[in-house]
């Protein structure tokens, strides 16, 4: 069951930092298997963007497909409280997973791994 505190919070982080996301998402594994995450973040993460759940034993036993199939995958915890929305703790996330979207599309937040933004902009 897809998280609604987690979409709410991921909802935030569109508008803050104007990302993309797609909720629910499911994914056909194999012909005729598909499972089923809380969320997919294109543009971040594998090159075909990240999974999120936040129940790792839905995904577990078919890791490396996910992984062949060029998906990275995330797994968060339920929010607390629908505030907990932490625009520093999103960035560093993201900016670990790494941008893997059209290159000019990049937003200048993404952090490169030395900690600096790629840009002088913030935003």
């Amino acid at each position: 069951m897809t998280s609604i505190r987690l979409i709410e919070k991921w909802q935030r982080a569109k508008k803050d930092l104007g990302i993309e996301f797609v909720a629910p998402y499911e994914l056909e594994i194999h012909p005729g298997v598909r499972i089923r995450a809380d969320l997919w973040v294109p543009q971040f993460g594998g090159k075909e963007g990240t999974l999120v759940v936040t129940e790792y034993s839905g995904i577990e036993p078919h890791l490396s497909r996910i992984r062949e199939l060029g998906y990275g995958f995330s797994v968060l915890e339920e929010p607390s409280r629908p505030e907990s929305y932490d625009r520093a703790t999103f960035i560093d996330m993201l900016s670990d997973w790494g941008w893997t979207g059209q290159p000019e599309k990049k937003p200048g937040w993404v952090r490169e791994m030395d900690g600096r933004p790629t840009s002088n902009t913030m935003g």
